[in-house]
């Protein structure tokens, strides 16, 4: 092998290493932006959890009304049958 044989063989190794090292790093950026995305979901979830929380009294409440009108309606009827 003569030395511009063995230069070219090199070469070729180091654009081969190289297109590699794109390839990571164009992972690497998605990555990161996967995880950002990941990220700001995981605050929403953590905020809408926050307020559901905060709902939920006031839910089960309104839950309970209805069925004490319900109830109230039920007999209502059965009485005027």
């Amino acid at each position: 092998m003569t030395d511009r044989e063995f230069l070219e063989a090199i070469l070729k190794k180091v654009e081969s290493i190289d297109s590699k090292i794109d390839t990571v790093t164009h992972q690497v950026v998605k990555n990161s932006e996967d995880l950002t995305y990941l990220r700001a979901t995981a605050d929403i979830l953590v905020t809408q959890t926050a307020q559901n929380s905060e709902l939920q009294p006031s839910f089960d409440n309104a839950i309970a009304e209805l069925e004490t009108d319900m109830k109230i309606v039920k007999d209502l009827y059965h009485h005027n049958i």
